[in-house]
């Protein structure tokens, strides 16, 4: 039997954080000895480098600049525990800008086909285009490739 834990570190401030500190608070309840899962899902858009550049958080934005790769940092230290990493990304995510709530996506707005107009202001992506789809996969191979997640879930 595997314990696997999905997580969605949204809660802290982040940047307002030591790195030690921030470490750990997002590995509290994991350090417990009674609670250590197998797997940690991580659902992080807010530490790795967005689909979309003008979309990216105010956190990665912050970490960013200060020459900090949290998302490197947070796998490395689930690793270190011995517990496997996955990556949980969302697919078909309703899109906006973190930093800036009034920012257009700018794939969207570039690729309005993609798209399909809902009741979000900026739409829903729409999955049956064939290029959307690649570029939505060529993201993921991307982030993959750049971190060292065991794994991935796609919702």
């Amino acid at each position: 039997m595997k314990i696997i834990m999905q997580y969605d570190p949204c809660v802290f401030k982040f940047t307002e954080l030591r790195t030690e500190k921030l470490i750990e608070g997002l590995f509290y309840n994991v350090d417990q000895e009674r609670a250590k899962p197998d797997i940690i899902i991580w659902e992080t858009h807010r530490f790795l480098p967005s689909e979309c550049e003008n979309q990216n958080t105010d956190d990665y934005l912050q970490f960013r600049d200060r020459g900090l790769d949290m998302m490197r940092l947070i796998l490395d230290e689930t690793h270190k525990r011995g517990i496997k990493a996955y990556w949980h990304y969302r697919f078909s995510e309703v899109d906006r800008s973190w930093s800036d709530p009034g920012k257009r996506n700018a794939v969207k707005t570039a690729h309005p086909d993609w798209v399909i107009k809902t009741w979000t202001e900026e739409g829903l992506w729409n999955l049956a285009s064939e290029e959307l789809q690649q570029f939505k996969l060529d993201y993921i191979r991307k982030i993959m490739t750049q971190y060292d997640f065991d794994g991935i879930c796609v919702d």
